[in-house]
């Protein structure tokens, strides 16, 4: 979270920035960015460990060459990074580098990654120093997120390759005294020859919880007591104050995902999670930069800042084609109120040849909550019944907006997924307000009255469940996408092969019948929860889109064809020519 915010407001200030997540253990760092990446879970990217077996690979063809630098072709770490897709001031930017590509191999390729090979063998150490050089030839910071604690990787980020390490640590004895004994390890191997500090440690106390106050001012004296020394290269007449600007206090909003505080918390709020950032940048920079650019946070692409009070946002309009022109004043008078990028639908998101599911899909999935415009028209579309079904699907929170003069008793909702809307807490245009609108007419959506109503309902509702009910907790997916293997011209099926007694390769593919010589398109694969990702894109071509996995047992399996939204559903227990015990696991 830290580095994720850090290197935004850095690059708010028209710096050129990378981040690479270097936790190969447990990558995470895409999730606070992936909303602004082409591939947000990582499945298609190399990242940092193919870039390392890619050096391996070409040191043992090289290990008996004269010492030469052969390997300068190699420590391009660059050539694997993406640009966040957002507009900075300047020449500002953020790059990223993956762990690695996000699948079933990911793990065996780091744990089979021999670091005594690479450091004693082929020149490891010399080879990362080539590519520092050119890091730095490239970026004006370079941010590293680092793996927690001590290990072969976590220890070429805290000794190797930092000029200042930061340690992030909680307020409990075992945090403080591993964040203290990780960087007197780093500080001791920087030393110079000379026996001057080689590195900058910045400790920085984070989840503060300001309740027990007793226990907290015990654990700061901890924390000072610990810490204190590595701060040399501050004047000591600042030292103080460093401890009370970059203590990041516990915000409860920020416990459930993750969330920027750049694009969330306002600028100058004393005690902000943004503000402990903003000092932080600015002990980094040695006061280059100190804050965020103002315009370039929460309405994004350097717009102005919002409304006091309006922070809700954005959303995704579905409607009939029938309902169009209420849904395009809807869309107007909201965007009125809540600024331009606050409502998203299909009239500013499509071009002419722009694949339209997957278009649809994106939007819904970068919105806080998708509105269905919801009367007889809605619920006889097929169109409207794919876009819903898949928001369902998908557990996005949906708050259905029930037009002028419709209630629920109009509407035929006997099938799914209209049906589950019922049970969605839902807007009637109209309700409450004076006698002297006519509420019934829906053009009258625009009128202050009504907007402020549901601006004021939606701050309430966005806030609330969502998806709908799991009927079977252990086995999620199972019923939730339509029931059905074939649907639209497309089948999913399964491949199931053992690699040992309990142990098995799980082949997914989704194909077109009766026209084969059509290319799949992009097909979303929802797997049970306990992978990571629960969610995998991959691109179809003329055979199908296929996704390989290895599990120990059964699941049922969702598939949605985004360019149509068509959603297929295999439960992989009923896979008679699969072994009983996949089966039955």
């Amino acid at each position: 979270m830290a580095l994720a915010n850090v290197a935004w407001i850095l690059a708010s200030s028209g710096r050129r920035v990378l981040v690479i997540d270097w936790d190969l253990e447990a990558p995470g760092l895409h999730r606070y960015l992936h909303q602004f990446l082409d591939d947000s879970e990582g499945t298609n990217r190399p990242g940092l460990i193919n870039f390392l077996w890619e050096f391996v690979e070409g040191a043992r063809a090289h290990v008996d060459s004269p010492k030469t630098e052969w390997f300068a072709s190699y420590a391009n770490l660059g050539r694997y990074a993406c640009s966040l897709e957002w507009e900075f001031p300047g020449d500002g930017t953020i790059d990223f580098i993956t762990a690695g590509r996000q699948g079933s191999s990911y793990a065996s390729s780091v744990t089979s990654f021999d670091w005594n090979e690479f450091y004693e063998r082929l020149g490891g150490g010399t080879f990362l120093e080539a590519v520092k050089k050119n890091l730095r030839s490239e970026y004006d910071y370079v941010l590293i997120d680092s793996r927690t604690g001590i290990s072969d990787s976590s220890g070429i980020c805290t000794i190797q390759m930092p000029d200042d390490l930061v340690v992030c640590f909680t307020l409990n004895t075992q945090s403080i005294r591993g964040a203290a004994a990780t960087a007197e390890s780093a500080f001791q191997q920087r030393i110079t020859p000379s026996r001057a500090p080689g590195l900058r440690v910045w400790p920085v106390p984070t989840r503060v919880e300001l309740a027990e106050r007793d226990r907290l001012e015990r654990a700061r004296d901890e924390v000072r007591a610990r810490f204190q020394r590595f701060l040399h290269h501050l004047p000591a007449k600042n030292r103080v104050a460093y401890w009370g600007r970059v203590e990041v206090l516990y915000q409860p909003y920020y416990a459930y995902e993750e969330a920027l505080a750049v694009l969330t918390d306002r600028p100058q709020q004393v005690g902000s999670l943004l503000q402990s950032f903003e000092h932080l940048t600015s002990y980094l920079t040695d006061g280059s930069v100190e804050s965020l650019a103002r315009g370039v946070g929460q309405t994004g692409r350097s717009a102005p800042l919002p409304p006091v009070g309006e922070d809700v946002g954005p959303f995704f309009v579905s409607y009939s084609r029938a309902d169009e022109e209420f849904a395009s004043r809807l869309v107007h008078a909201l965007r009125d109120r809540l600024g331009s990028a606050s409502v998203l639908w299909d009239q500013n998101l499509l071009a002419a040849g722009d694949p339209f599911g997957e278009k649809l899909a994106v939007a819904m999935n970068d919105a806080q909550a998708v509105l269905p415009l919801v009367g007889p028209s809605y619920v006889e579309s097929p169109t409207t019944e794919r876009e819903i079904a898949y928001a369902l699907a998908r557990g996005l929170r949906v708050i259905p907006l029930l037009l002028p003069g419709v209630t629920w008793s109009d509407l035929s909702v006997q099938r799914e997924p209209f049906e589950s809307l019922r049970r969605f807490y839902g807007f009637e245009f109209g309700k409450g307000l004076p006698s002297t609108k006519k509420s019934s007419d829906p053009l009258r959506v625009g009128s202050e009255g009504d907007v402020d109503q549901l601006i004021e309902f939606l701050r309430t509702a966005s806030s609330r469940g969502r998806g709908v009910a799991v009927a079977d907790p252990d086995d999620p997916h199972r019923g939730q996408f339509g029931g059905r293997s074939e649907r639209n011209g497309f089948t999913l099926s399964a491949r199931v092969a053992s690699l040992s007694r309990s142990w098995f390769e799980l082949e997914l593919r989704v194909t077109r019948y009766g026209a084969p010589t059509s290319d799949t398109g992009e097909v979303e694969f929802h797997i049970h929860p306990t992978f990571d990702p629960p969610v995998r894109r991959v691109r179809g071509g003329k055979d199908g889109a296929t996704l390989t996995l290895e599990t120990y047992g059964a699941f049922t399996v969702g598939a949605i064809v985004l360019d149509s939204l068509s959603m297929l559903e295999l439960d992989l227990s009923t896979l008679k020519q699969a072994p009983k015990v996949f089966r039955e696991g």
